[in-house]
């Protein structure tokens, strides 16, 4: 390609699904909307990008559109250094504003209705 003139640039993973060795199989196939992504660079704890979307819980990690703009908007930073992905199924703001409305056994009432039961058992306790 070269010879022809055109320029060649090393290959990158991009729109893929990522793997973790935290992946929860039981999750496989739950999806949630409007998930706010957010990409940190491990060792440094910066922040690498931010997305907000629909995401999907797979057998070896995760998966869906946001997951996959975020494969590409983080890509050489995901190759090359240790990378982590946090997950806000709900925003902070609004998981603190309704805990203070509500009192905790509201909340816990309240996060099991958002939460299929397969997913339950995540959901911290002391919510």
């Amino acid at each position: 390609m070269q010879k022809l003139g055109l320029e060649v640039v090393d290959m990158q993973p991009v729109l893929s699904a990522v793997e973790s060795s935290d992946c929860q199989p039981s999750l496989a196939g739950f999806s949630y909307e409007n998930v706010t992504v957010t990409l940190w660079e491990t060792e440094s704890q910066k922040k690498v990008c931010q997305e907000v979307g629909n995401i999907m819980f797979t057998h070896t990690g995760l998966g869906g559109p946001v997951i996959y703009d975020l494969t590409v908007r983080g890509g050489s930073v995901i190759t090359e250094k240790q990378t982590e992905i946090e997950l806000s199924l709900i925003s902070h703001e609004y998981f603190e504003s309704q805990q203070d409305a509500w009192g905790s056994s509201m909340v816990q009432q309240v996060m099991s209705s958002l939460f299929p039961k397969k997913m339950q058992r995540f959901v911290p306790s002391y919510l």
